[in-house]
């Protein structure tokens, strides 16, 4: 199912390598994304792309991985990455979540929601919010099926 966002789309495609995150663009086309740990290699693990920042320069998606089913980020700098790795080099305390599935993206690429489990529990949503380099607040909040409490930076709540 590919995503439209300004002039970029991302999605995932099959080909024979297997089905893989893409990216394209008017002025670039179609471009792999590869996947976590496999790269292009036809045979290899999936991947695929859910959702694209405001100006195009940050995508979000899922990936299968040595690890299993991985949620990553994606920039033209970085590459594919674990959400988990970026978000905890960029601030956001991850610790105890396992990060399957990177859902959506705000424009600024500063918000990202997605599914993970907590601490090997049962799969919840999360948002995180990647603080400005200046800003020392920092949270993830995760939603889950029971009750509501708050552990140091990690908020999590129920319905």
């Amino acid at each position: 199912f590919p995503v439209t966002i300004g002039s970029e789309v991302v999605g995932e495609s099959d080909s024979a390598g297997g089905t893989r995150a893409f990216r394209w663009t008017e002025s670039g086309g179609m471009q792999s994304l590869g996947t976590l740990n496999g790269g292009d290699v036809a045979g290899s693990y999936g991947s695929y792309a859910v959702a694209v920042n405001g100006d195009g320069t940050a995508i979000v998606g899922g990936s299968d991985s040595n690890e299993g089913e991985r949620a990553f980020f994606w920039t033209a700098a970085t590459g594919m990455v674990y959400l988990g790795d970026y978000l905890q080099a960029n601030g956001v305390d991850v610790t105890g979540w396992n990060l399957l599935y990177g859902l959506g993206i705000s424009d600024d690429g500063q918000t990202i929601i997605g599914s993970g489990t907590y601490q090997g529990g049962t799969q919840q949503g999360f948002v995180a919010f990647i603080p400005e380099p200046s800003s020392f607040s920092l949270l993830l909040a995760g939603v889950c099926w029971c009750a509501c409490w708050c552990v140091g930076v990690v908020v999590r709540w129920c319905w």
